[in-house]
């Protein structure tokens, strides 16, 4: 590991990180190999957070999903997660979401009235 010394400037990036908890201070972010870190937010002229997904990614089977443009019906096709425009033109989640934000419209509840 490199090792950093006081005084050195830095940027620093969480990438794939999914925020767990939000205070006035911070934010306790959950890192896709399961630990934690903690990013104290108190000079915002100096910190950028980009959202990168909703919260309620990945997309799921029978959601709905909306861009700016058009809606998306998400789907397993041959094997893989898909959502499908109105023209039925099948793309990857992650190609919809690098060309635009999306939002969560409807998700399908499963027996029992958990969300899927």
């Amino acid at each position: 590991m490199t090792r950093f010394l006081p005084g050195e400037i830095v940027n620093i990036t969480i990438t794939g990180g999914r925020i767990d908890e939000v205070s006035k201070n911070g934010i306790h972010v959950v890192l896709p190999n399961g630990t934690t870190a903690t990013v104290e937010l108190s000079n915002l002229e100096a910190v950028t957070v980009e959202r990168v997904a909703p919260a309620e990614w990945p997309p799921q089977p029978g959601d709905l999903w909306r861009t700016e443009r058009q809606p998306y019906f998400a789907m397993y096709s041959d094997g893989a997660m898909v959502l499908v425009n109105l023209g039925g033109e099948r793309f990857s989640p992650d190609f919809v979401l690098a060309h635009g934000s999306l939002t969560l419209v409807h998700r399908e509840e499963q027996d029992g009235g958990e969300v899927r």
